[in-house]
Parts: structure tokens; sequence; C-alpha cells
């Protein structure tokens, strides 16, 4: 049997809900209208690519996937589309990983 890899290509979104003192689903009434944004609740577009190597049989390992995402908060990605100062690493976040079957 050969080995054999796999690429698959996914896109995805993440949401985020931030409890704590500071953090609001609506603002409170002291915040000025229209000025800040609720950070409550967030959400986060991802792009991935994961890699599949299924390795021999009768080995210890049986396969490797490799995986890989980029994503960010849609908050920081709409300052980005709306500002000259920001740069993509400055708002982009980068996930790596391994997961190996025995």
């Amino acid at each position: 049997m050969k080995p054999l890899i796999c690429i698959s290509p996914s896109i995805g979104m993440g949401v985020y809900l931030v409890p704590g003192q500071n953090s609001y689903l609506v603002n409170p009434s002291w915040y000025p209208k229209g000025i800040y944004p609720p950070t409550g609740l967030q959400l986060a577009p991802l792009i991935g690519l994961l890699c599949k190597y299924q390795i021999k049989e009768g080995k210890i390992i049986r396969s490797l996937e490799i995986y890989s995402e980029i994503g960010t908060l849609a908050i920081h990605l709409k300052h980005f589309i709306h500002s000259d100062y920001l740069n993509p690493e400055d708002i982009l976040n980068l996930s790596v990983g391994m997961v190996i079957f025995f």
C-alpha cells in the first residue's frame, strides 16, 4: 500500500462569548451611543488547511494530520478595512498543530 496524502481546505466562524464586568452584550447607558461596539459577543472568521498522511499498515503510527488556521476577530477586520495604519500582521493569528493516530 502506498502512503496517501490528502489536503483539505476549510473555512469557518467562531463565536466568543466574553463574560465579565467589562464586556457587554448591550452597552450600558453611560457609554456614548455609536462610539463603542459591544464586546461581549465576538465573531471570529477563519480559513484553514488540513493535511493527512496515511502511513503503511502494520506500523505503530497509522496516520498523521497537520493543520493550520489563520483567523481574526470580525471587529479587527472592520478596523483593518477602514484604517490606513493597520497591517495584516496586526489583526491575524496563526494556529498550527499535529494529530498522531496510533
